[in-house]
């Protein structure tokens, strides 16, 4: 048994392995950065319940406008009895089997309900339009979230190519204070000193790798992807995006976002449903009024009819003579022969019958349930309100930071432009200085360390740039997921 575990066991192990191999080796899935929304428009889950919310809303719709039909019903009832039957014919209950049928159409008509349905319609529209509007926000939610992670993918592809040329630069470095040892010009302290620098480098590079890989793998999930899969996000560089800043006004930005923002429509629109729910609860202070009728006939085996023709027999005495009654001679009709009555003949014909009327519903005292939920809908559109009067801070909020971080994030791109042009000169001048033996290692490695730290300053600048123009466009809702969102 241990060694039919062991071989099991390992047979396991070699299949995780091979599979892992495999998983390796597949070619990398190349998604571009409009692939990327397209990808999140159709897969995010998000999304597709918003989706299926505005679908649901559409049968909502035609559900309420199918309350204004009649309802039309039919049934049927065929029925076998056994044992004791009273039989119509002869008046005495027999032991026997009989069949009976009954069928029979009703039509319900309501002519009026307090104009409930009227606003039950007019609800489920406005809800209808309110998911549509829900649902274009929900694009413009995915679109911004897939935009802002494929760009973070973007910015940790810029450091890590960052970290890996001073690293290289760094590698250079070493070679040349290699050869000023061995030439006698410098200690070889300054050598191991750049060993160790070279060494933390390579560890900043894997750390950069790691952010990479994170980054990826949260674009994956925002992607919904297989998580087993490879693949590879091919996106320009972040100097190819235009950098050159727009002269936004804040008054106008505010106006437009209030104007065009779905999700402050759609809330709108859900105090307009809100209000039609209160006429619904308001339909019960009034009279119902249906029409009503139904049709239908029957059948039964024990139903039956004479058959020939009556005569007269007369009543006499014994002797013969006739028993006369007013001067009249007394007789009575002879007794018919009778057959069951035909299925045709009974439910076509004889059994045939209807009815139509109106039926009229006035509400006298209903112990306070209809003022009960009047007031109930009425706190609900209240609340409504005040669900509208903190979207609209909240969009005045995001529009106003969105501003102010584009401003701010505008003057970084000259100020770290400049940083760079500064860094890249004093380090040019600190290699000089040292390459002459007028400088320390240590002020080499700081102006390196400083141009390192300008590079990725720069790098998220663009970055932060490139992205606070989307969020501004976000925040005031003028983000089309139709249309590309980087020229």
């Amino acid at each position: 048994m241990r060694s039919r575990s062991r071989r099991l066991g390992t047979f396991l192990i070699l299949g995780l392995l091979v599979a892992g191999t495999a998983v390796a080796q597949q070619a990398p899935r190349e998604i571009t950065f409009d692939e990327a929304l397209r990808i999140g428009l159709e897969q995010n889950t998000t999304l597709r319940q918003a989706t299926t919310a505005a679908e649901a809303r559409s049968l909502d719709v035609s559900l309420n406008r199918s309350a204004f039909l009649p309802s039309l019903s039919a049934s049927v009832r065929p029925v076998q009895n056994y044992g004791l039957t009273f039989d119509q014919t002869t008046g005495q209950l027999e032991q026997e089997t009989t069949e009976q049928l009954n069928a029979s159409v009703s039509a319900n008509l309501n002519l009026f309900n307090g104009f409930r349905d009227q606003a039950s319609l007019r609800q489920a529209r406005v809800q209808r339009e309110a998911s549509e509007f829900s649902l274009g926000r929900a694009r413009q939610d995915v679109l911004f979230n897939v935009a802002n992670q494929f760009l973070q993918v973007l910015l940790n592809q810029e450091l890590v190519a960052i970290q890996e040329q001073n690293l290289e630069a760094d590698r250079v470095q070493r070679d040349r204070i290699e050869q000023l040892v061995e030439g006698g010009v410098r200690a070889r302290a300054d050598a191991l000193q750049q060993e160790a620098l070279v060494a933390q480098r390579e560890l900043q590079v894997l750390q950069a790798e790691a952010e990479l890989e994170l980054a990826k793998t949260r674009l994956v999930q925002v992607l919904q992807l297989d998580p087993f899969g490879n693949y590879t996000f091919v996106a320009p560089s972040l100097e190819s995006f235009s950098l050159q800043p727009e002269g936004y006004d804040l008054e106008m930005l505010l106006t437009s976002a209030l104007d065009r923002r779905e999700d402050l429509r759609a809330q709108e629109l859900q105090i307009e449903a809100a209000e039609e729910d209160v006429r619904v609860a308001r339909s019960g202070y009034y009279p119902t009024v249906n029409l009503f009728g139904s049709y239908g006939s029957g059948y039964s085996s024990l139903a039956t009819r004479s058959i020939g023709e009556s005569f007269e027999i007369p009543v006499t005495t014994e002797g013969g003579e006739a028993i006369l009654v007013g001067g009249e001679p007394l007789t009575f009709d002879s007794p018919l022969a009778r057959e069951n009555t035909p299925f045709s003949d009974q439910f076509f014909t004889d059994n045939r019958g209807g009815s139509i009327g109106l039926n009229v519903n006035i509400p006298i005292f209903d112990r306070f349930v209809t003022r009960s939920q009047v007031q109930q809908a009425r706190l609900r559109a209240e609340n409504q309100r005040i669900a509208l009067d903190n979207l609209r801070q909240d969009v005045a909020l995001q529009v106003r930071q969105g501003w102010l971080d584009y401003q701010n994030a505008a003057k970084r791109l000259d100020v770290t432009a400049r940083q760079v042009a500064a860094a890249q000169a004093a380090l040019d001048a600190e290699q000089e200085r040292y390459d002459l033996g007028v400088s320390t290692l240590t002020e080499l490695t700081q102006a390196r360390a400083a141009f390192v730290e300008a590079q990725s300053s720069r790098a998220q600048a663009v970055a932060q740039f490139v992205f606070q123009s989307k969020l501004l466009d976000y925040a005031v809702g003028t983000l089309d997921p139709s249309a590309r969102l980087f020229d």
